[in-house]
């Protein structure tokens, strides 16, 4: 028997104005893979109504995909924002906490001891570093024999 309501996934392609064409948008999701079916416009919905207003939203049913979209993709001069069932969420691998600079987690919730940016060393930060002021010193006793200072001469 053939399945006669075959499955489709539905995509939502965000971030783009609603001046912008569908076609413009529909080659941009072929080009990534995916076979689109069908396209529309979101309509805001106000008090649980839809209304005749766009929200800009473009919603896709694509055929199954072999592979997940990535959830940020150029459209035209356009950076789209694209989700869809099943798609994973890179972005939280590449968080960078900026308090102990390891990755996959925020500074909110981090659990560790500061990390200075300029050492790299734990227990303070870039700010209250001691590195660069003792390297400092050491390279101008060093060369302190070997700088001269002209001053111009007044008349």
């Amino acid at each position: 028997m053939v399945n006669e309501r075959p499955t489709y996934l539905k995509i939502r392609v965000k971030n783009v104005p609603c001046s912008a064409e569908d076609g413009q948008i529909e080659r941009s999701l072929e080009y990534h893979g995916c076979e689109v079916i069908k396209m529309y416009r979101e309509r805001l919905r106000v008090d649980c109504f839809l209304s005749n207003c766009q929200t800009g939203d473009r919603i896709a049913m694509v055929a199954p995909l072999s592979k997940a979209l990535p959830r940020s993709i150029l459209i035209g001069k356009y950076r789209a924002t694209v989700i869809h069932q099943g798609q994973e969420n890179h972005n939280q691998a590449e968080i960078s906490c900026n308090k102990c600079l390891q990755k996959g987690h925020k500074f909110s919730q981090c659990p560790n001891d500061w990390v200075c940016l300029h050492c790299n060393k734990q227990g303070h930060r870039q700010a209250e570093c001691n590195l660069h002021l003792s390297e400092r010193d050491d390279t101008e006793d060093d060369n302190s024999d070997d700088i001269y200072y002209y001053l111009p001469y007044s008349y």
